[in-house]
């Protein structure tokens, strides 16, 4: 069984590989036209509903690429606070009680975050369950199967034939 930092930390290599694929079939940026959703060298998907469309369009690869970064610097944060608190408990620790109280706060303030970030992938078959939320144990799927948007590039539209 793997640490919850390592089942993040591989969620989010995940993300980026599969960004960073559909980046190059068909562009970073991707823009909702209504008939469906277009990336610069050709759509993406067609015959959908405009909410998916826009949501879609909204989670383009370039964006997914800014939430691992983003999700990296918030792992990054937080454990440089955990680290920052184990360093009071050793020899020679500051001694500042004002900083060892914010300190300690931001420890246990570690858990709940990675927790946060972990529900993310609730429904993959990794996710433990210890490391589910409130909000996330009542509205976790688990083994559904994963929905992905078909890659149109050579596929015809159904009113082509």
């Amino acid at each position: 069984m793997s640490t919850i930092e390592d089942f993040i930390t591989q969620r989010l290599a995940e993300d980026e590989r599969q960004a960073g694929v559909a980046a190059e079939a068909r562009g970073d940026h991707w823009c909702a036209d209504y008939d469906g959703v277009a990336g610069p060298h050709g759509r993406v998907g067609y015959d959908m509903d405009t909410n998916v469309i826009d949501h879609i369009a909204n989670h383009d690869p370039a964006r997914v690429l800014r939430q691992v970064a983003a999700v990296r610097d918030i792992l990054g944060l937080a454990q440089s606070a955990m680290g920052a608190h184990q360093a009071d408990y050793e020899p020679g620790g500051t001694g500042d009680e004002a900083m060892y109280g914010y300190r300690m706060g931001a420890a246990f303030a570690y858990d709940p975050v990675l927790k946060a970030i972990a529900a993310t992938w609730s429904d993959h078959p990794d996710f433990q369950p210890e490391w589910a939320t409130t909000d996330v144990k009542r509205s976790v799927v688990r083994n559904r199967p994963q929905g992905r948007v078909r890659d149109t590039k050579d596929t015809p539209r159904p009113d082509q034939g």
